[in-house]
């Protein structure tokens, strides 16, 4: 009977498929969290920007609360030449003031301001003026109160008048302290810390007046922004923090943190643009993305290849099951076929664990060249370019971290699918090999590693020898940053089973993580570079292919993991 047609296979180039996707979730996982990653440091960023310019604003506001309260305490005093003299000697110290003056009852200067030689129509009311009539209606405790911006049209000059109220010794309204503050200082101070000329830092009163800015002080000086969100949402909930939002004075996205003066009906912002808060991420995003790239065309052209040689293989087998069933016609039709599916069965197995095996092996050549060009370009460059060398960086990084990847495929792929011997083993050797191989790391990282004796049992040396290393791997990779690493290895006898239990100080897994943690490609948190995802999962399959289980329990003061390995015969606890 002749061979009927080959049918093409499409198993390699499936899994390969399968893996691409898998990077590619993993990948879109690991940008979205580095994504939210750079905008909380953006938020920190910009509410400690806001602190620090509350903490100069609020030392400067009280300095002339206590200035223009000294005033108020005498104000006959202040009229006398010497005393008049000493107080202008003062205003020296006060760069954002422009004069003080004392204004009477009936909204009028009284005498000069000071310093005398500032530009005030001595014959102006302020009578009708908000400020004036706030404080000669107040109710409450005596305090400063701002009123609205001021453009001088003779000058230009700006302008933001500052009141607190002068009572006799009965407690009555007898007139106020006039104090002109100068917002352009409060604007140059905003530009020697701004973070950025998109981002911009203001202060603004509580009607959602600009008061002072940077950058575009003047043409933003006695804008509204009353109806942006951070006065409509923000502060109406807390007094600080940071919002994102569209900048009603620029028209910017951007990470605005603000804060309220605690005395003083005023708030302060610094904001950083979203653009420039994201711009290492994207950078990052767009080195990862080549790195998936060159990793998947490879990953395909293996996985191509591979299955071009199952179909020739496939040929070759369907002639000799032809030459077979023509020598024993005789055998029954479901035996036969039995056979042959055992056999498909079987060479596919076989197949695809040495695509996994080589595929894991060859896909790290073409890492190779692009680790060591970008060293070499590097050195080429020298300190030339610092953004084409973070880029290198960020390269080499992510070339080390897919070979780290692989090998931990390659080991993974090996444990599902190879058989484990059974010899008889010292567990305290396996551990030992374990620990040396880690030494370098632990002794880094100052662990203390404390190991009760361990038993004999029947398992496969080299398997066990990786299971205390991806145990030993997982604590170091997840240490607690608070404390020094503890790791202790015990085993007790359970029935036919030894019980082996690696418990750690570390991070501790979160409650119903505790079984999810053993699937592969599963990472917590922010784990160091080492960390894959599959240091669990080889654990798993080596403890299951010896017969065994493995389970976790955790908790704040750390992990620990007990697995289940057949005891040697004839061997006591």
């Amino acid at each position: 009977m002749p061979a009927a047609p080959a049918r093409k296979t499409f198993a390699a180039r499936g899994a390969a498929l399968l893996m691409v996707l898998v990077l590619l979730v993993l990948a879109w996982l690991q940008l979205r969290a580095d994504h939210a990653a750079a905008l909380r440091d953006g938020e920190r960023l910009t509410g400690a920007m806001a602190n620090a310019i509350e903490q100069h604003l609020g030392g400067s506001m009280r300095a002339i609360d206590d200035l223009m309260q000294t005033i108020a305490a005498d104000p006959g005093r202040w009229r006398q030449p010497d005393d008049a003299a000493h107080l202008a000697a003062r205003l020296q110290g006060f760069p954002e003031l422009r004069y003080v003056a004392l204004i009477d009852a009936n909204g009028r200067f009284i005498g000069r301001p000071v310093p005398d030689d500032a530009t005030v129509l001595k014959d102006l009311s302020l009578a009708d003026q908000d400020f004036f009539l706030a404080q000669k209606t107040a109710a409450g405790p005596d305090r400063i109160r701002i009123g609205a911006p001021v453009v001088d049209p003779s000058n230009g000059e700006r302008t933001v008048p500052l009141s607190r109220p002068v009572r006799d010794a009965g407690g009555h309204f007898t007139g106020i302290v006039l104090a002109a503050l100068n917002p352009d200082a409060y604007a140059r101070f905003l530009g020697s810390v701004l973070l950025e000329k998109a981002g911009a830092s203001a202060v603004i009163d509580m009607n959602g007046v600009i008061l002072a800015r940077a950058p575009d002080h003047a043409a933003k000086f006695g804008t509204s922004v009353a109806d942006s969100d951070l006065f409509t949402k923000a502060i109406s909930s807390r007094h600080y923090g940071v919002l994102r939002l569209v900048s009603k004075a620029d028209g910017h996205d951007k990470l605005l943190g603000y804060r309220m003066l605690d005395r003083y009906p005023l708030v302060v912002t610094s904001g950083l643009s979203a653009h420039t808060a994201l711009r290492h991420w994207r950078q990052l995003t767009t080195v990862e993305s080549v790195l998936i790239l060159l990793f998947s065309l490879a990953l395909l052209y293996w996985a191509r290849q591979a299955d071009l040689r199952q179909d020739r293989a496939s040929l070759n087998q369907q002639r000799l099951e032809a030459m077979v069933e023509a020598r024993t016609r005789d055998l029954s039709d479901s035996r036969e076929l039995a056979e042959r599916r055992a056999r498909r069965l079987g060479a596919v197995n076989q197949e695809l664990k040495r695509l996994a095996q080589v595929a894991a092996h060859h896909l790290q050549e073409p890492l190779r060249p692009i680790v060591s060009y970008s060293q070499l370009i590097r050195r080429k460059l020298g300190n030339q370019d610092d953004e084409l060398t973070q880029w290198l960086d960020y390269m080499e990084s992510g070339g080390l971290r897919l070979k780290i990847l692989l090998r931990d495929f390659q080991r993974y792929a090996t444990s599902l699918a190879e058989e484990p011997r059974r010899d008889r083993i010292d567990a305290d050797a396996a551990f030992a090999a374990a620990r040396q191989t880690l030494l370098p790391r632990l002794t880094q990282c100052g662990a203390e590693l404390q190991a009760a004796p361990l038993p004999p049992l029947l398992a496969d040396a080299a398997m066990l020898t990786n299971v205390f290393t991806q145990l030993l791997d997982n604590a170091l990779a997840y240490r607690h940053p608070a404390r020094p690493l503890k790791i202790a290895v015990s085993a007790v006898e359970e029935g036919d089973f030894w019980r082996f239990s690696v418990q750690d100080n570390g991070r501790g897994v979160p409650p119903g993580l505790t079984e999810k943690i053993f699937d592969a490609f599963e990472r917590l948190g922010q784990p160091s570079p080492h960390a894959t995802g599959l240091g669990l999962a080889i654990c798993r399959a080596v403890v299951l292919a010896h017969g065994g289980r493995i389970w976790m329990e955790s908790g704040e003061t750390g992990s620990t993991v007990h697995f289940l390995l057949p005891r040697a015969p004839g061997a006591g606890g």
